[in-house]
């Protein structure tokens, strides 16, 4: 049990010594001439190391250390300090609040960069649309049949009557004319980049310039030899008078895709389009000079 309790104290002593940074006080006392330093004298060596003249002291492991020896009479232990006068103390200056930046980006949210149209193609025919469905729930049910369609390589009738009824838009649209532009799409797309590989809902995340990183879902890409044509669809239904507006809504957004797409894959985006299935058109957009 001795032993034991040598060990600890001796462990608790190296732990008192080790966590200082600059200095270390080290305190005894004598009783009728005799000095107190039973709580180093049990470590062998301990206390001569430790207590001794002021001076530099060299180690045994050859580092050095200063120590400084002071003795105090009983009277100058019992005296009290000067009353210190408060001192405001303080080691860093008030800076403005700053509103954190959120770690992810969403590509709709991009904005900045003048967009202009630099092409536009009709493709099939313009969807007649009955009442007045809800255009996001259409736009996700066509978004839902296109990328059906490419991941079975045909359109299928059933397929697309299903995904517009789950989405509540069957009564909106025609299912056999939204069957027949889905067809024409993909022929458009295949006849375009004939070589091209077609991947629809392209999930994708890449770290961005100022250290937020985009996470998005990609509506189509074509692969080429020398880069990727981007796609996005909208169910935008205006007329084409409105495809400048629309390039200048959107631009930012496919900007966003074509510098995360260039991140991760180290391939750059050639073209960027608009696809308009219920307005029949494709639209590509460019930077505006």
């Amino acid at each position: 049990m001795a032993a034991d309790a040598i060990a600890e104290n001796t462990r608790l002593f190296y732990v008192s010594m080790t966590r200082a940074r600059d200095v270390n006080v080290l305190v005894s006392c004598s009783r009728k001439q005799t000095l107190v330093r039973s709580w180093t004298d049990e470590i062998p060596r301990a206390t001569a190391l430790l207590f001794g003249a002021s001076g530099s002291l060299t180690l045994p492991d050859g580092n050095s250390l200063v120590r400084q020896t002071a003795d105090f009479t009983a009277d100058e232990c019992n005296s009290q300090p000067a009353e210190q006068v408060p001192v405001d103390r303080g080691w860093f200056l008030p800076q403005a609040v700053v509103a954190g930046v959120p770690y992810w980006f969403r590509p709709s949210d991009a904005t900045g960069g003048k967009f202009a149209v630099s092409h536009s193609e009709t493709i099939g025919v313009r969807l007649a649309l009955a009442g007045k469905p809800d255009m996001a729930d259409l736009g996700t049910a066509l978004h839902l049949c296109i990328a059906r369609s490419n991941s079975v390589n045909r359109v299928d009738e059933q397929d697309v009557e299903r995904i517009l009824d789950t989405w509540g838009v069957a009564s909106a649209v025609d299912t056999n004319a939204t069957k027949a532009q889905i067809e024409c799409f993909s022929a458009w797309v295949a006849a375009r980049w004939p070589h091209g590989r077609v991947l629809a809902e392209v999930p994708i995340e890449a770290d961005r310039a100022d250290g937020t990183r985009l996470r998005g879902r990609i509506d189509l890409l074509v692969e080429t030899e020398d880069g990727w044509i981007l796609f996005d669809h909208k169910s935008n239904p205006g007329s084409s008078i409105r495809d400048e507006e629309l390039a200048a809504e959107r631009g930012p957004q496919l900007a966003a895709y074509a510098e995360a797409i260039l991140r991760a894959t180290n391939k750059p985006v050639l073209e960027q389009w608009l696809y308009l299935p219920v307005a029949a058109r494709a639209v590509r957009l460019a930077t505006a000079v």
